[in-house]
């Protein structure tokens, strides 16, 4: 009863922050068997990675995206902000892991966290921008839900993430 206080208050801060009243489609990835839903705002385009299952557009100027990515399972027991900064510092040394938080649910524990970087333009602009990401483990990959978008529209997108992260399942093991 006690693991499932942490998800019944994640399902119902996601209802308060109504992105119920939003329409979405499914993204489904067949070789992996998982799925999530993704808002209308957001568009579907071709992944840039390998590693990358979907890679999404959001349509209304937010400059944000969003990726499913899929890693073999590393050996970590648990993700915390350790892992975190190890996987954000291969990336770039200018993140700054603004917050770290677990949320346990039916099929396992979800990690969540927030970071703060620098978005770089096509055009050359450097603009500050937030991470929010979920990681989550499931055999035998880790899949990382990662949203990117420009700091002065984190609110205006950050429900659409809730929405994607609320809804992923797997349905294979």
């Amino acid at each position: 009863m006690i693991k499932t206080i942490p998800l019944l208050f994640f399902l119902v801060l996601m209802i308060g922050c109504g992105f119920q009243k939003k329409e979405s489609y499914l993204i489904q990835n067949d070789a992996h068997g998982v799925s999530f839903r993704v808002p209308l705002n957001w568009k579907s385009v071709p992944a840039q990675m390998s590693s990358t299952l979907v890679m999404l557009y959001e349509q209304t100027g937010t400059l944000a995206t969003c990726n499913l990515s899929a890693f073999a399972k590393k050996t970590h027991s648990e993700i915390d902000k350790t892992v975190i900064e190890e996987m954000l510092n291969s990336i770039s040394k200018s993140n700054k892991i603004l917050k770290v938080w677990n949320v346990e649910g039916p099929q396992g524990v979800k990690t969540f966290f927030q970071a703060e970087w620098q978005l770089n333009l096509p055009n050359g602009d450097k603009v500050p921008a937030i991470m929010t990401a979920m990681i989550m483990d499931l055999k035998p990959y880790q899949y990382r839900l990662i949203m990117n978008c420009k700091k002065t529209e984190l609110n205006n997108v950050l429900g659409d993430f809730w929405l994607m992260t609320a809804t992923f399942l797997q349905d294979k093991n």
